[in-house]
Formats: C-alpha cells, structure tokens, sequence
C-alpha cells in the first residue's frame, strides 16, 4: 500500500528511519498508521508513522541501552555510585555496599 505520509512523502517497505526500515504497514490504532519495523540489531517493532517521520523513534530500544552503556563506562558508574578496585560485586562486598547506602542517604533517600 503506497500511501503518503507526512508532508506528501510516499512511504513504501524498505524505506529507512535511522536504524528502522520498514517491513510493512499494520493495522491503524486510533486512526494512526502503524508499520512494522526491523531494527538494525534484528528486533522487530511496531512504530507509529508519527514517530519514525519526526525521530521520536530511531530504533527499537537498542540505542538507547547502548548510549547508556557507554555514558556509564566513560563515568565508570556501576548500581548508584562509582566503581573502586575493591567492588566487584557489591551484594557481596561490605565496603561497596556500605558506599551505595551512604550515597542513598546523602541524597536524602533515608526514612
């Protein structure tokens, strides 16, 4: 079905929305077209129209948990506070566990 999207695009399977490329077009939910996606890792999604053509949705969720995973590894952050030599699993180690609540408490989350 080639029919045109926002400003008189034609939207057709194979076009490309960042890391989405459209599959095909589902049925309408709340009188919005909807299309089946295939990200890029291989996930498959289903976006609203309005989202892919104003870049709301780039992906399938993918980008997002990378963009964390890196912003966390640049900071060496790890469960609420910042990683020392001496955490490697902090349910098993006192020093980083004590360290998480501390900081819990300094951020005035203690009853």
């Amino acid at each position: 079905m080639n029919r045109t999207g926002s400003k008189g695009r034609v939207i057709i399977p194979g076009d490309r929305f960042e890391r989405l490329v459209i599959l095909n077009e589902t049925t309408q939910h709340y009188n919005k077209r909807r299309f089946i996606c295939r990200c890029d890792c291989g996930n498959t999604v289903t976006v609203y129209l309005s989202a892919l053509t104003t870049g709301n949705t780039k992906s399938c969720g993918c980008y997002r948990d990378e963009k964390t995973r890196k912003r966390n590894a640049e900071n060496k952050y790890h469960l609420g506070h910042f990683k020392n030599k001496e955490c490697t699993d902090w349910t098993k180690n006192k020093a980083c566990r004590d360290a998480v609540i501390k900081t819990f408490a300094e951020k005035g989350n203690e009853k």
